[in-house]
């Protein structure tokens, strides 16, 4: 018996010892190494990136702008060259002129890219103008035994603002505002710090967006968009009914009056949300938030005319203080998430943001890094608090403000 118990225990070491070198020879020759040694033999080209949004951003009133490269890592040898080949229309200066850096020095034989690194470069351009369509003829190059690839992009040139300033700071705070009152346990953030009061839509729906898209370079906050998103699908269908602010996200608009639902309640949390089912239509003519959704709605359906239409007439609510709509003339109060609508529409058009528009918003930071609902005419919000909602859309708002901006 202990023979053959022997016996077993030893075909037993041979057959895992077999599936173990099996196991590692195929892994081996599925890895992106080995994948790359059969293509090189094979005579494929040893370029495996990727070209990472190429733009060209002109500022706005001006013919001068910034084309920028990304480059993302070859999955097989170092890049050691990019160089573009044509350009049209012609950009005078750009053939042939290398300009992608990796950590600072421009990429080259003695500076490769490492492998699976990204790299990037942006050159000054003139006679640029904004809308216009661009053609781009391009060539890499690498350190494998192939030695290039070659390829072309089309892009349109996009305008900005110029800041003097940086939104870092107010961004991250205003993150950080959210991220402290995130609820694990339920997976949302309330409607103000430390409430009991939970709104799926807006104030999650917007809280998701917001922490999904400023987390590119940060998986805790993305992961925390990610788990408010899961917490939303749980609610369907009620919570993914009609809502103003889906035309920020997807392509449904709906701008019906809206009413408030009770979710649920429970261990003391109450669960809220606003649906845009009543009759009718709201008005883009006496409500600046609608009028700004309403041209983002247009401009995401490809009506680009009528999107600008929309957001020129929106524009004229803006006094110079605020968002003069019927609602202020209701209360004698602006308010704050009007004004992020305006700059997240400028931005989502392609056109100039309202620089003092800009600066009054940035006033309404509390030290905790929200954004107080509202002001008057005075600039004073002694009157409001900060919340959820408000912070995110100015969040969504700085991020696209940001994002217009070379570099």
């Amino acid at each position: 018996m202990r023979r053959a118990a022997a016996l077993v225990v030893v075909a037993i070491l041979i057959v895992a010892t077999v599936a173990y070198v099996s196991f590692s020879e195929y892994e081996s020759y599925n890895s992106s190494s080995g994948t790359c040694e059969r293509e090189a033999a094979q005579g494929s080209s040893q370029v495996g990136f990727i070209l990472i949004s190429p733009s060209i951003k002109v500022q706005f009133g001006t013919t001068s702008g910034v084309l920028g490269v990304k480059i993302g890592g070859s999955a097989c040898s170092p890049i050691t060259g990019f160089e573009i080949t044509s350009m049209r229309p012609i950009l005078g200066g750009v053939v042939n002129t290398p300009f992608v850096q990796y950590q600072g020095s421009v990429i080259g034989p003695n500076h490769p890219e490492p492998v699976g690194e990204p790299a990037s470069g942006s050159i000054n351009v003139s006679n640029v103008t904004v809308g216009q369509e661009y053609s781009m003829n391009y060539t890499v190059t690498t350190a494998g035994p192939n030695y290039g690839s070659s390829g072309a992009l089309t892009f349109t040139a996009t305008g900005y603002t110029p800041l003097s300033f940086s939104l870092d700071k107010n961004l991250t705070s205003a993150i950080d505002y959210l991220l402290a009152d995130y609820n694990p346990k339920l997976g949302l953030i309330p409607e103000t710090p430390n409430s009991s009061v939970y709104w799926l839509y807006s104030d999650n729906y917007l809280a998701a967006l917001a922490l999904s898209q400023y987390g590119g370079a940060d998986l805790t906050i993305a992961h925390t968009g990610a788990n408010i998103s899961v917490t939303l699908d749980r609610y369907l269908p009620l919570a993914k009914a009609d809502n103003q602010y889906t035309a920020i996200g997807t392509s449904l608009c709906a701008f019906s009056p809206s009413q408030n639902y009770t979710i649920g309640e429970s261990n003391g949390y109450h669960l809220e949300t606003t649906v845009n089912n009543g009759t009718g239509s709201l008005s883009g003519e006496q409500y600046a938030d609608i009028a700004f959704l309403n041209a983002i709605c247009l401009q995401g359906h490809g009506n680009t005319t009528a999107a600008v239409a929309a957001y020129d007439q929106a524009a004229k609510f803006f006094d110079g203080v605020g968002m003069r709509d019927l609602p202020y003339n209701q209360t004698g109060q602006y308010q704050t998430y009007k004004l992020a609508l305006f700059l997240y529409a400028s931005a989502a058009l392609d056109q100039p943001f309202n620089t003092t528009a800009l600066s009054t918003l940035l006033r309404m930071q509390a030290p905790d890094g929200g954004f107080y609902t509202g002001y008057d005419a005075s600039y004073s919000h002694q009157t409001t608090l900060t919340n959820t909602e408000t912070t995110s859309l100015v969040i969504l708002a700085l991020e696209r403000v940001e994002s217009q901006t070379p570099g």
